[in-house]
């Protein structure tokens, strides 16, 4: 818990503040459930990212398994954490970019808005604006409705 309480500042919240996931269960542990919040797969890489297993992380992975770990990523806020092997993760995938609405493009909207890729963000974006005629299916992503009532 000491890892994930540095690393995320949604954790630090929880764990210090009045949340029930902060009291102490009657077999003396803190029980925080995520499912069905988080993919299980995805929430577990996050976690040896962590708690640096490094030989348990995947040198690749799929677009959606991007678009879950990035949804694990924005909502415990531990971005930094996670960055370096988003970014060489990213670099991989990045050849099967969209062209047209599909569940894709949502991904990539997640993904490039949660680690910051400026220029991935507005590829992404602007086919979705040159290309819908309606907001775009978020396909189950936490993307900020913000950004999807704009285009």
């Amino acid at each position: 818990m000491k890892h994930l309480m540095l690393a995320s500042a949604r954790a630090r919240a929880m764990f210090r503040g009045g949340y029930k996931e902060s009291e102490l269960a009657a077999d003396g542990f803190r029980h925080w459930k995520f499912e069905p919040l988080f993919c299980p797969s995805a929430f577990e890489i996050v976690l040896n990212i962590l708690h640096g297993q490094t030989q348990k992380i995947p040198d690749e992975v799929t677009l959606g398994t991007m678009a879950e770990i990035s949804a694990v990523v924005d909502d415990l806020q531990c971005y930094n954490a996670v960055c370096f092997f988003a970014n060489t993760w990213i670099e991989k995938l990045r050849t099967s970019l969209p062209n047209e609405i599909c569940a894709d493009l949502s991904r990539w909207i997640l993904i490039s808005s949660v680690f910051d890729e400026p220029e991935l963000f507005r590829d992404t974006t602007w086919t979705a604006l040159l290309h819908s005629t309606e907001p775009i299916a978020t396909a189950g992503l936490p993307i900020c409705p913000k950004l999807i009532g704009a285009y």
